[in-house]
């Protein structure tokens, strides 16, 4: 599905854009660190902040990266953001312990605390494609256990899914990340065409 397809967007994915969103860059779209898809940003697309506490949120305003002194809580697959001190209220103690460990998760009377918004492993190994269409559109596909190739579906319009925040250069791996659909493009870097998710990323 898009929420893994930029996995296979190579090193520059990986390494353009470090955890903490202090850059004035909106890179939530691509913190696969962390799985989240395209579809999350620093704002919603109307232009709406993310609600208190979260950082990447999505179009109907669900949570998929709160800050480092919240924990992500859910209502269906709606993630939302509770601060450590509500959260813990009245343990001092606690409430530092959450601070510090949120972002890298935590276990707690018998409940797992995070601040990513992750609703269980739905994550399956497998080979995944991109491409880039001749209409500048970005497109994904898993291909499961097969390396890529004619049986692999391309089933992801990642521009359409994403407002248009995501184009290509036809006949090239190069993609673009326009944050606000201005024209301005604040990422440019290469996807691979064919890669491999073991699911092993944190």
């Amino acid at each position: 599905e898009g929420d893994a397809a930029l996995h296979a967007m190579g090193d520059d994915a990986e390494t353009c854009c470090p955890t903490g969103h202090d850059d004035g860059t909106d890179i939530c779209a691509i913190l696969w660190d962390h799985g989240l898809g395209p579809e999350y940003a620093k704002a919603r697309p109307d232009g709406t902040p993310c609600d208190p506490g979260c950082e990447c949120c999505r179009a109907d305003g669900g949570c998929g990266e709160c800050a480092g002194d919240h924990v992500c809580e859910f209502a269906g697959d709606y993630g939302y953001c509770t601060s450590c001190e509500l959260k813990f209220a009245g343990d001092d103690g606690l409430i530092e312990y959450c601070r510090t460990e949120a972002g890298a998760g935590f276990d707690w009377a018998g409940t797992h605390y995070d601040n990513t918004c992750t609703p269980g492993d739905d994550c399956t190994p497998g080979y995944l494609a991109m491409e880039c269409r001749d209409d500048g559109h970005l497109w994904s596909g898993h291909c499961g256990a097969v390396p890529c190739g004619e049986d692999c579906q391309m089933t992801n319009d990642l521009t359409m899914e994403t407002g248009y925040q995501y184009t290509c250069e036809p006949g090239t791996n190069t993609y673009y990340y326009d944050e606000d659909i201005d024209g301005n493009i604040e990422l440019e870097a290469q996807f691979e065409a064919c890669g491999y998710d073991d699911c092993s990323e944190d």
